[in-house]
This record gives structure tokens, sequence and C-alpha cells, in this order.
């Protein structure tokens, strides 16, 4: 089991005790699992809880759900929507208690802004679109970022600080998750909601999270909810935080996935704002204020014909440059001219682009069709090179390049050479004991120790996020191991007199290979491979270890 997945685990197991599910969303699950399903009981149950009744009538009163006639209890309810629409609905609006407590007012009021842009907008997509009932799409909105609050209450201002920080910097949160916990919130969330009986199709959705790769990875019959998901998540990020950067991707995610039209996209913003309002006054949510979507669309559009004037540009340029020949130029006009079709939306004041908002947008989306045909032109012309997995020092040239001078240097002087390969143990519990600052810095000290090592031409490179090796020219693999012995010592001593939050002991691991005297053409690449594998038998064993082999 990885370092990741144990830490989840651990994460998941104290969560599902802390955060479970209210009584009356438990018994709800429990009558709807039943062959045979009793409306009267599950109507009774719900009843059993007036606040959650009042939710559940309101927002089926919404303009979200569009009934014809005003529902005014729950037997209607359950008549018109079906069971399992009802059973959602209130899985949906009983989340724990204790994951709202003591948190910081402007980070929950962004938090649920942008959850319920993406809920609302799933079910649009949904419905709209894919001409599906909207119902799960719409609950898989509402509960995918939950593990982000989960995170918040146990890891405090360290996760809001990541939180906060990703969204001031218009970062991806899941990768900037991942980059430092090793895994995502949407993961977390998925693991709670399977320990809270959700329907397998909606956790497997949930876990997809913004993944394109997970998401192809999935049955056909799971991958189209998880499609929608996406999207909306993408419409969320882009309206509520006004991610004007994602318009691209939105578009070509929607155009590969669903046939998302540019006119479709436009009538689907125009028609959120009133209905995220209900929803956030039903479920007495304080949203941020000032906030218009068909302006941010107009906005998104405007940068993406910017965008698409210069690349315009640039193919230009390339074209006359490596063939000689005049271009057509008429792909630049018409970039041109859309841009300032855009610039005018932009001029617009307030009041007419909230009273023709439709028309603008759809007027402003044409913008996407060049800016589009530009970028598809000019991927065709830029240079494309192979680049190494980040982090895989096995596979990054310039490490094996530097590897490799060693090794023939050593060869040449008749000396043996070592590797080591230092990382952190259990790093990822450290994330959650001790915080990312404190965690960051304990990765700087690491960094700092390894470089200070006293031993002449030693280099130190960073080769994953918690991960050093060390190149030693002639060193034979006893002095490597007691290099690596001092180096564990010393990381010691410096963890214990830099805690802040706890007086855990922090241990690394060491994997070393030597080679007493390489001889001629001896692979650099094959030193890197034993490296790591001496590394992760010292994690095998526990950590806090340092396993050495010597290559012939």
């Amino acid at each position: 089991m990885s370092d990741r997945t144990s830490t989840l685990d651990r994460l998941v197991d104290r969560c599902g005790q802390l955060y479970s599910l209210p009584t009356v969303a438990v018994r709800v699950l429990a009558l709807t699992e039943s062959p045979t399903v009793d409306a009267r009981a599950i109507k009774e149950c719900i009843e059993n809880d007036p606040a959650l009744t009042s939710k559940v009538l309101r927002v089926v009163n919404s303009s979200l759900f569009g009934l014809s006639r005003e529902v005014t209890d729950l037997t209607q309810a359950i008549g018109l929507l079906g069971i399992n629409p009802l059973k959602l609905l209130v899985l949906g609006f009983s989340l724990p208690d204790r994951l709202f407590v003591g948190l910081n007012g402007d980070i929950l009021r962004r938090y649920w802004h942008r959850t319920l842009v993406k809920a609302v907008a799933a079910r649009e997509i949904s419905q709209a679109i894919l001409g599906k009932p909207g119902d799960e799409a719409f609950i898989a909105g509402l509960l995918q970022d939950i593990g982000a609050l989960v995170l918040l209450q146990e890891m405090g201002e360290s996760y809001a600080r990541l939180y906060g920080g990703a969204l001031e910097r218009s970062a991806n949160i899941a990768e900037t998750e991942r980059a430092t916990l090793g895994f995502d919130h949407a993961t977390l969330s998925a693991r709670l909601l399977q320990r809270w009986r959700l329907p397998e199709q909606l956790t497997i959705a949930v876990e997809a999270g913004q993944s394109r790769e997970r998401t192809l990875a999935l049955a056909p019959e799971d991958r189209s909810l998880a499609e929608v998901l996406q999207l909306a998540d993408l419409v969320g990020s882009l309206l509520a935080e006004n991610r004007t950067d994602l318009l691209a991707e939105l578009l070509d995610r929607g155009q590969e996935c669903l046939a998302l039209s540019h006119t479709q996209l436009a009538s689907l913003v125009t028609t959120l704002a009133a209905k995220v309002e209900q929803l956030a006054e039903v479920l007495e949510l304080d949203l941020p204020q000032g906030h218009d979507y068909p302006a941010v669309l107009i906005k998104a559009h405007a940068r993406l014909s910017a965008v698409a004037y210069d690349a315009a540009a640039q193919l230009l340029a390339r074209e006359v440059g490596s063939n000689g020949t005049e271009p057509d130029r008429r792909l630049l006009a018409d970039v041109q001219r859309l841009a300032d079709e855009t610039a005018g939306a932009l001029r617009s004041n307030e009041t007419a682009v909230r009273r023709e908002t439709a028309a603008e947008c759809r007027a402003v989306a044409s913008v996407v069709g060049a800016a589009t045909q530009v970028q598809s032109r000019l991927q065709t012309v830029k240079p494309r090179t192979a680049t190494p997995p980040a982090g895989d020092i096995g596979q990054d040239p310039g490490f094996i390049g530097r590897v490799a001078a060693a090794v023939a240097t050593c060869r040449q002087a008749r000396r043996s050479l070592s590797l080591l390969v230092v990382e952190i143990d259990q790093y990822q519990d450290l994330l959650i004991t001790r915080g990312p600052a404190e965690a960051e810095r304990l990765v700087e000290a690491l960094g700092a120790e390894c470089r200070a090592l006293d031993h002449h031409g030693a280099a130190v490179v960073q080769s994953r996020e918690v991960q050093f090796a060390i190149i030693l020219p002639a060193c034979d693999r006893r002095q490597a191991v007691d290099v690596s012995n001092e180096l564990m010592a010393r990381v010691r001593r410096m963890a214990l007199s830099a805690a802040t939050v706890d007086t855990a002991v922090v241990t690394v691991s060491v994997g070393v290979t030597s080679v007493a005297l390489p001889p001629k053409n001896f692979p650099a690449a094959e030193l890197i491979r034993a490296a790591e594998r001496c590394l992760n038998g010292a994690r095998l064993s526990g950590g806090n270890a340092v396993k050495s082999i010597e290559i012939y």
C-alpha cells in the first residue's frame, strides 16, 4: 500500500466517523434500498425533519425544476419527481453540520458560490443538452467538493492557505492538492460518499474529478455523468472565480464530449444567475455579491479573441518565414473583425448587457470559432519536444547526463562512484499533522542538509518533490552507507529542532547504489534504477533505513 493510499484511507476512516449523515438521510437510504419501496414510509421519514421538508419543497417549486404547478406537500413531490430524484435531494441537503463549523466566512462563501453554479450547470447541461434527467448530475455537482470542506476542518489554516492561494493564483486546485497531498479533494469526496452508501454511478463521476484521463478510463455507461460534471466544474470556475482563461478548455471539452455549441453555452450562462440565487435562498447561504455571469462570459470571449489574434499573427509570420510566399490574410482579418465586435460588446453599459444578454453572448460567441481554427492551425507548426514525466529521474536526460559524466570521470580516474536517492518518510502524513507550510520547510531543510554533506565533488539534484539524488564520485559502497547514516541522523535532529506543531520524529529513507570501478560503456541509467529499487526496499521495510547494492 502506498503512502498516498494509506494516508487517504486513514483520513477517510477518521472522517467517516466524525462526519456521518443525519438520521433522516440514513433512514431514507435504507428505505429506498428495500426491494419494495414504501413511498408513504419515505414521506413520513422526511417529515420528521421540518427544515429539510421545507428545503425540498422550496427547491422543487423553484425555477430549477420548472414544474407546471405548485407542489404543496411531499406526496405531490414524490408523485411528480419520483422516488429516486426525491431521495437524491434529501441526501444533497443533508450534509453533516460539523463540516461547516468554524470555517472562514469568505472561503465558505466562495466555496458555496462555485458549488451552486456547478450543481445548477450540471443539471442544465444534462437536461437541456443531453436530454437526460438532471437530478443525479445536480447532486453530484452539489457534493463533489465536500472533500475540500473536510480538509479545511482537518488541516485548518494550512489547507485554507493552500485552497485560498490556488484561488488567488487562478491555479488548478486539484493539481495543487495532488502535488502537495498526493490526492485531490474529489477523491476524498468520493470515498466519503461511498461510506454514506450513495449511488455507485454518482461516486464514480465525483471521483473522476477534473481529470480527462480518469474519465476516458471509465466504462461507457459511467462516462456521461462524469463528462457532464467536468463541464459543469469548468463553468463553475469560469463564472464564480472569474477564470476567463478556462473558456477555450470549456469549449474544447464541450465540443469533444457533448457537441456543446457556442450558442448553447451562452444560453446556459444567461439562465444560471436566477437559479443560483434561488438555490442559495432555499439553502440559506450567503454568496459573494457583484457577479454578472454574462459579463464574465463576454470578457472570456474577449480574452480568447485577443489570444486568437496574436496566434494568427504568429502563424502568418511563420508561414512567410518558412516558404517565402505571401499567406492568405483573410484569417487574420476575420479574427480582427470579431475582436472588434467583442470590444464593442465590452463597451456596452451594464444595463445594456443585462437587457441584451442573450443577443450579446450569441454575437460574441462567434469569435471562438475563428479562435479555435487559428489555434488548431498553430498547433501544426509548433515544435513538439518530448519531455520526461515530472520527477522521473530515470527518464530525465539532464540527470542521466550528469550521472554519465560522473561515470566517465571515475572510470578515467579508476575510482568508485556512488549514487544516493533520499526521500522523506510518510510525507503525506506530515502534511496532515504539521501542515503544508512546515512540511515544505522540512523539504527545503533536507535539501540544505544534502548540499552540506562533506564530500568533495558531491552533486545534489531535487529529483521529486520530497526526494533528492546525490552523486558521490570517489565514494565506495561502505563510505556511501556511512554518508547516508550521517545524513539520516542530521535530518532527525534538524526536524526535531524545527518542529512547531508536534514533536513526532521525522525520518528519511535512502537508496544507495555503487560501482567499484565503472567499466567501459557502463549505463548510467542502470545506476539510477538500482538506487530507486533500493529506496523502495527501504520504504517497504518501514522507512528510516538505508538499503544499498553494489553493481559489478
